[in-house]
Order: C-alpha cells, then sequence, then structure tokens
C-alpha cells in the first residue's frame, strides 16, 4: 500500500486553523503539508501523515471534532476527475460504482464499498494502510465527506438513516447530531453511511452519457496502460512512498507485483534504473519545496527519505552543483 492522498484534502484546514487561533503554516509543514498544496490539488502526499495532522489540529484547537468541520468544505469537487465522472453518471448506482472502482484515483490508502442488505444501501470506509494510529479525526472527515456527496447525488433534503463510526462515543455528540441529523452509532463493526436503497435509482440531473463514458473510458485506459509504462509507474511509486519514509527497490517492486530482479530488467530494458529515477524524483521534490515553501533541510531530507541531512547535501550538490541553501538563494 503506498499510503498516498491526493493534496485536494487539504482544502478548508487552514482557514479553518486560523479561524480557531492556531497558525496553519507551522502545524502543517510539520508533517510535510505546504500551503501551495492548494495550487496543484492532483499531487500527492502521505495518508498517515495526514490522519496525524488532523490529530495533532483537534488538540491544539481543543476541538475533538475538528475532522467534522473540516468536512464541511470536502464536496465532489475534492475528488477532482473521479468527482466530474460521478456528476455525468446516468443515476446514483452508475455514480456510486464509479465511486468504488475509481477512489483509488483519490487515495490507496482507504477503500469504499456499496452493499445493499434488504431495502437498506451501505456506503462502508476502510482504512487499509497499516500503522496509522487513531484515525478518529480521518474516519469523521470521511463520513462527513459522504454525507456530502449523498447530498449531491440524492438531494440536499434527503438524510442518512444511520452513521456508524468505530471509535467510541464522544463527550459531545451534538455536533454529530447537527451534521448528521440521524441515528448515530457509535463502537460499531465499521465505518459507514446507510440510505434507503431506493435512492439508488435515482437518475442525475444534469448527467452526460458522452462525458461519462469518455471519463470512465479514460480511467480504464490509465488502468490498463499503466503496468506496461514502467519508468512512469516506477516514479509514481517513488513519488508516492517518499513521503512516507518507507521508499526502497523492493517496496516498489512489491507495489507492483514484482520482484526486485524482476523490476531491474525491465528497467534496463528501458535504458533507465531504479537509482536514475529516485534521483529525478528526488530533485524534482526538492526544487518544489524550496521554491514554494519555507521548510527546513533537515525537514526536506526527511521528506526525500534520506537518514542524514548530509546525504541529502551531497545528492543536491551532485543534482545541481551548488548546495541547497545557495541554489534557494
Amino acid at each position: 500500500m503506498a499510503d498516498v492522498l491526493r493534496q485536494a484534502a487539504i482544502k478548508g484546514v487552514p482557514e479553518l486553523l486560523s479561524e480557531m487561533g492556531v497558525a496553519p503554516v507551522p502545524l502543517l509543514q510539520k508533517y510535510g503539508i505546504s500551503l501551495s498544496a492548494l495550487d496543484n490539488p492532483d499531487s500527492f502526499f502521505s495518508y498517515s501523515r495526514w490522519a496525524a495532522m488532523l490529530n495533532e489540529a483537534a488538540l491544539a484547537t481543543n476541538c475533538p471534532h475538528f475532522g467534522l468541520l473540516v468536512s464541511k468544505n470536502h464536496t465532489m469537487s475534492t475528488l477532482g476527475m473521479l468527482g466530474l465522472a460521478m456528476k455525468q453518471s446516468p443515476d446514483v448506482t452508475a455514480a456510486l460504482k464509479t465511486f468504488e472502482r475509481y477512489f483509488y484515483l483519490h487515495t490507496d490508502a482507504a477503500k469504499i464499498t456499496n452493499t445493499v442488505e434488504g431495502n437498506i444501501y451501505i456506503g462502508k470506509y476502510f482504512i487499509e494502510v497499516a500503522g496509522v494510529e487513531n484515525v478518529k479525526q480521518v474516519v469523521d472527515l470521511s463520513l462527513g465527506h459522504g454525507l456530502n456527496i449523498f447530498k449531491f447525488l440524492c438531494g440536499s433534503q434527503v438524510k442518512p438513516s444511520g452513521v456508524y463510526f468505530m471509535h467510541g462515543m464522544p463527550a459531545d455528540v451534538r455536533p454529530y447530531k447537527k451534521v448528521f441529523d440521524c441515528p448515530l452509532h457509535f463502537n460499531a463493526d465499521y465505518n459507514a453511511l446507510t440510505y434507503p436503497a431506493e435512492l439508488l435509482a435515482k437518475p442525475m440531473s444534469r448527467h452526460s452519457d458522452e462525458m461519462h463514458r469518455a471519463l470512465t473510458s479514460h480511467f480504464s485506459q490509465l488502468e490498463s496502460n499503466h503496468p506496461n509504462d514502467v519508468k512512469s509507474q516506477v516514479a509514481h511509486s517513488i513519488r508516492a512512498l517518499l513521503p512516507t519514509g518507507k521508499s526502497g527497490i523492493e517496496l516498489v517492486a512489491a507495489s507492483m507485483n514484482m520482484s526486485k530482479r524482476t523490476l531491474q530488467k525491465r528497467l534496463q530494458e528501458h535504458g533507465t534504473s531504479y537509482q536514475k529515477l529516485l534521483d529525478i524524483v528526488r530533485s524534482d521534490i526538492a526544487k518544489q519545496y524550496l521554491v514554494e515553501s519555507n521548510v527546513s533541510m533537515t525537514r526536506l531530507g526527511d521528506i526525500l527519505a534520506y537518514s542524514e541531512l548530509s546525504a541529502f547535501s551531497r545528492a543536491f550538490k551532485r543534482w545541481f552543483g551548488v548546495a541547497p541553501k545557495n541554489w534557494q538563494q
């Protein structure tokens, strides 16, 4: 699992932190998140660090339902092209099928499933990335986002028949009642929203069959072509893994369902190597941070998965002929 999330998820967080008396920049930078992410929503960062940042934000603001407040800013547009494809679906069922199948385009650290039991639809949200501690905030945010998606698909007046949280009941449930306005279930077996199944047949008011086919065809082409573009796939995997601090050819090979030796052979056939691609990705990320953010060199070295600052400095000088600070100036 690559543990990545589109940077569009940061929407609303800086403003909310400021409103609650917490300076957003230091807190976001602590977790490798730059305000410039708002200008590049389709780039990725670590889902695990995102979850940890939300936890600290809840503590810093003394707001146990911080994630729930953030969810108010998450709409269909937060999903990017995936949200656009859902909007162009012929009905709610098709929109949810698109959502489930291509949710990895937004994050591969979590999974959506859509099931119907009797006359009840159940939309479950699973966090699949390992090692994420205290997921309450990110779960609250995700279910709040799911609520907003359903309001778009089915109408703003439609309410869930229930909301299920795996975490325990908070000391103050009033914010949850206000947001969801339906029965709340804590300490549940899964995180989910439920709705009457009859809503699934509801047609979308402004859908375009042609646009929906074009977008889903594009997504399917990405699936079919991606394994054959080994250099792009390796670069993407490296970029996704670096923020997690777990980069390495073995992990990249595993994410591509092949052995280290097979990956090395395929890269050699394409006239490159893992180390060359790693250097390209690292140098691109380094330049972006040095131009657009104020992270320390130590923090940047961590982001690029260097064990020591000196190793990052030597690599940077090899790439650009000068030290990072000199290049930045």
